[in-house]
């Protein structure tokens, strides 16, 4: 083995990504929105919908 074989390149020791795991919290939060504010708006409908016709809903 010549010199150049012998000689070992230091490199740093690379953390792991954070970013990783904040992108999939921010994913799950964002479909979790998606839901809870679909649900909400169409619950909206129904209540305006069942004042206008004049529903009793209790």
């Amino acid at each position: 083995m010549n010199q150049d074989q012998l000689q070992n390149e230091i490199k740093p020791v690379e953390e792991p990504q954070k970013g990783k795991g904040f992108k999939k919290w921010l994913k799950r939060f964002g479909i979790a929105g998606f839901w809870f504010f679909l649900i909400k708006g169409l619950l909206w409908i129904v209540v305006f919908v069942a004042g206008y016709y004049g529903f009793k809903l209790w």
